[in-house]
């Protein structure tokens, strides 16, 4: 990608730092984890077509991304955030508001 822009590797990877204040590398896994976690949620898929899907290289890997993430299993974060979705999608509709509710913790939705 560097030379189609014209740019070392090293300037392309300081620049996009300076920018979106991480790495490369960073970016890349933040985007797997978030793909895979809207997967869990929103789909039936098995852990091994999620991990497939998302660029990890096995379930394993997944497994201990999203431990590390959010402190549960792959199937602890699709049960406990999968009700959340079908809580949500119920009251507003909007398909991103699951995922933001599992990132700000578990809300109370039966008020």
């Amino acid at each position: 990608m560097s030379n189609a822009i014209g740019s070392t590797n090293a300037t392309l990877r300081r620049r996009f730092k300076a920018v979106l204040g991480r790495t490369v590398h960073h970016e890349i896994q933040r985007v797997r984890l978030d793909l895979a976690k809207r997967l869990l949620v929103s789909t039936d898929r098995t852990f091994r077509q999620i991990a497939r899907q998302s660029g990890f290289c096995s379930v394993q890997h997944m497994s201990a991304r999203i431990r590390q993430a959010t402190g549960h299993t792959p199937r602890e974060y699709r049960q406990r955030c999968g009700e959340i979705e079908d809580r949500a999608s119920s009251l507003v509709g909007w398909a991103f508001l699951p995922v933001v509710l599992c990132r700000a913790g578990t809300p109370n939705l039966h008020h």
